[in-house]
């Protein structure tokens, strides 16, 4: 889809609805968003709303409206392989955007300070559930 920010590539490691929804609106700008996910695929897949009326085979409705318009990957971060290919795709990225907790990058190698280091050029975003800091700021959700 052409738009003001064609051209532009973006990185979203995020699951659920506040990290898919940034890649969405880069999406729905014209950039090339790709979406990594687990090897078992974002959650949000698979939830089918209270009444599960849908067929195995349909995404859930919350998975379609915010990954509309993306490419994805599945890649297993916690193998050398796929840091390997995750840091392919960084390389040649312009934006990276994360909602998963500081933590769980760190363990991944994809600490944010150290992305900005690596990756000059790299544009880097990241939310999470509970804020960037207090007791909550780590809470997975």
């Amino acid at each position: 889809m052409a738009g003001p920010l064609e051209g532009v590539c973006v990185i979203e490691l995020a699951l659920a609805i506040q990290g898919p929804a940034v890649g969405f609106f880069f999406s729905s700008m014209g950039a090339d968003v790709v979406k990594v996910e687990p090897p078992m695929g974002d959650a949000s897949r698979y939830h089918r709303g209270v009444n599960n009326t849908l067929p195995a085979t349909a995404y859930g409705s919350q998975f379609v409206a915010m990954n509309k318009g993306k490419r994805s990957v599945s890649l297993d971060l916690k193998t050398e392989m796929g840091l390997k290919v995750m840091e392919r795709l960084l390389a040649s990225a312009d934006v990276f955007v994360s909602n998963y907790r500081a933590s769980a990058l760190a363990r991944m190698g994809l600490e944010l300070e150290e992305l900005t280091k690596r990756y000059p050029r790299l544009v880097v975003g990241h939310v999470n559930g509970f804020g960037p800091k207090g007791p909550e700021a780590d809470k997975a959700m």
